[in-house]
């Protein structure tokens, strides 16, 4: 999933999130969600995961609420089916590792991501 990787989320708040939690601030597109402890976060949204959340949402028809994230068979994700996703992925771009991947490993490229392109250091300029 593309919002784990680029948003560096937990599984978890990802797959609660609601395409009524999309939203704008300052011009910028945001995701707000429940994240760990129940705590509501706004993420900002790079303009190329916006485009294809919107894409997505398109194909289904636009509707304006419901799950952001459904299974072909159109129920809501679940954990397990985004950890089974992410192997399989995985395996068809023959990584090695693939057995070995989990939904947090893409929260640990994400953050690995950040750290090389800041030089080490995650706070604000």
């Amino acid at each position: 999933m593309i919002l784990l990787l680029v948003a560096g989320l937990r599984v978890g708040s990802a797959i609660g999130a609601r395409i009524e939690d999309l939203g704008a601030d300052r011009g910028h597109r945001v995701l707000n969600l429940t994240v760990k402890g129940g705590r509501r976060r706004r993420v900002p949204l790079p303009p190329v995961l916006a485009h294809v959340l919107d894409e997505m949402i398109a194909e289904r028809g636009g509707p304006a609420e419901g799950p952001l994230f459904l299974t072909p068979t159109g129920l809501p994700i679940y954990e397990l089916y985004v950890h089974r996703l992410i192997r399989r992925l995985a395996r068809r771009a023959g990584l090695a590792s693939a057995s070995a991947l989990s939904p947090h490993s893409l929260r640990h490229t994400a953050t690995t991501e950040i750290l090389d392109a800041t030089g080490g250091d995650l706070r604000p300029a």
